[in-house]
């Protein structure tokens, strides 16, 4: 796999990754998508910093926002270095006032996801540690539009599928990838 300035380790992990099928869904399985194998922290560091780089401005930011449950290393991580707040979007229902829901569906699970803490102009990044179908991201961003919720960015770790393209479709918002992959038909993970 091609290696980005910055992101040896990132690429590293990924071509030793394995992948596993769900049904006919081509899983990764990595440190920063599964917990498993175990996370080395100069990996989680290597990407906290790149995420810290991509965004322009942090001082413009009130919140971090993440998807539970693999977002929730990357915003931790973040957040100590940047010195903002985060919020958990769960899969648990609280029945706060103000709570938001939303259906997720990715290539091999479905659930709901619940927002709460969120209000109108508060400006996020938003961070996810992979996008594949888009089926967790569409939907998050609908609410967070619904919501009015100045999403500044939003950043992922891994690309892989056509998750990036219906976001941009759908929500009018880019995401920034820190690696795009493409999983090919002999089973290897390839850099895009």
């Amino acid at each position: 796999m091609e290696e980005a300035s910055g992101l040896k380790r990132l690429h590293d992990s990924l071509n030793d990754a394995p992948i596993v099928m769900k049904d006919t869904y081509p899983y990764v399985i990595h440190p920063l998508t599964d917990g498993v194998p175990r996370v080395d922290p100069t990996l989680l560091a290597e990407v906290r910093d790149e995420i810290i780089a991509r965004v322009d401005d942090w001082s413009m930011i009130d919140v971090i926002v993440g998807a539970e449950a693999m977002a929730l290393p990357l915003i931790s991580a973040v957040a100590l270095e940047v010195g903002l707040p985060y919020l958990v979007v769960r899969k648990r229902k609280y029945d706060l006032p103000g709570e938001r829901s939303l259906d997720q569906h990715t290539g091999y699970s479905s659930g709901e996801l619940f927002i709460n803490d969120l209000k109108a102009g508060e400006r996020i990044v938003l961070l996810d540690d992979v996008i594949s179908t888009g089926g967790t991201m569409v939907p998050l961003l609908k609410v967070l539009e619904d919501m009015e919720v100045n999403v500044h960015a939003v950043i992922v770790v891994v690309a892989k599928g056509s998750g990036i393209e219906l976001v941009a479709e759908k929500n009018g918002l880019q995401i920034d990838p820190l690696i795009r992959i493409q999983i090919d038909s002999d089973g290897s993970i390839r850099a895009l």
